[in-house]
């Protein structure tokens, strides 16, 4: 049984629940740029797929991204203005969500049965998951807004998914879980990507210690930015001020931030066991499309369990 828990950037933030995250736009309309142009790199046809009845039902500047994004031209000028502002953070997009994948299929083959992903947005990881594991239930908790564009979206795909609206700042996981039929005795997967930025220190251990009680044989990775206390969050050469405001405006400012060296500590405190982290070097895709930037600096994944497994590796 896979579980997944998607609050798209997020619930505990002040995010306007009458709209999708654009954030989870974002995201999805750089992973649709670079598996468009380099075909090498798109592992999964249905990604593009899926991502594109997303962008096509969106706001109009990105069903305009998705016009521009089916040309040669229209990719590298999109690419261009996004390294503007971060460079190579859609080639960032597309390295963190291969490495998740990766990683999560290698579970699901190693006897995990459930899979919990706290913040999906737009992402296509559920549902494909769902349709290549028919023995899995798949389950989505995400911002009421962000979920309902997603199963407009989806058709009738939407049904391979039980989709849960939950509002986590008035609710636990744990309770939002429990309406479903969420098994406490399989092993299970949980996978935060691209969230925990987004909240405060107190949230994030508190999240972090609610999830590692949900099961007592669970696996975690989550993302998390390697920056120093008192550094401006963000990536290592973006323009993390004009980037910091522009999300402050959307109401999903960057809160959270912690170093590689602090990171073992702080999910010690929390009950979980820190067993590898990947960054930029980690990251790095082949080949890299020509006008393109290397994967974004930054932003790491952690990959972490409460009870003992095979190790899991990416080579």
């Amino acid at each position: 049984m896979v579980v997944i828990g998607a609050l798209q950037s997020v619930t505990w933030c002040a995010m306007k629940n009458d709209r999708p995250s654009e954030t989870a736009y974002w995201v999805a309309l750089g992973s649709y740029v670079v598996l468009l142009h380099e075909k090498k790199l798109n592992w999964d046809g249905r990604i593009v797929e899926y991502v594109d009845r997303f962008l096509q039902s969106g706001p109009k500047p990105f069903q305009v991204a998705r016009t521009m994004a089916r040309f040669k031209i229209g990719r590298l000028f999109l690419e261009k203005s996004m390294s503007a502002f971060i460079p190579g953070m859609f080639m960032h997009y597309v390295a963190r969500k291969k490495k998740i994948e990766d990683w999560a299929r290698f579970q699901i083959t190693h006897g995990c049965e459930q899979v919990v992903i706290i913040s999906g947005g737009f992402d296509t990881l559920g549902i494909r998951l769902s349709l290549d594991y028919p023995n899995i239930n798949v389950f989505e908790l995400d911002h009421s807004a962000t979920q309902a564009q997603k199963t407009r979206a989806l058709g009738d795909l939407k049904h391979f998914v039980t989709f849960v609206r939950a509002d986590l700042s008035r609710t636990t996981i744990a309770d939002a879980l429990g309406a479903t039929h969420f098994d406490k005795s399989l092993k299970t997967i949980l996978i935060i990507e691209g969230v925990l930025m987004y909240l405060t220190k107190d949230q994030v251990q508190k999240i972090l210690y609610e999830i590692s009680k949900l099961t007592q044989n669970s696996v975690l990775t989550f993302t998390f930015f390697d920056t120093p206390v008192g550094s401006i969050i963000g990536f290592e050469k973006g323009a993390k001020k004009l980037v910091n405001l522009a999300l402050k405006k959307n109401d999903e400012p960057f809160q959270w931030s912690c170093t590689k060296e602090n990171l073992k500590s702080l999910l010690e405190e929390s009950g979980w066991q820190l067993k590898r982290i990947m960054d930029h070097l980690d990251l790095a895709l082949s080949p890299v499309p020509k006008g393109f930037e290397m994967p974004a600096r930054g932003e790491c994944i952690a990959f972490c369990e409460i009870a003992k497994n095979e190790t899991f590796s990416d080579r």
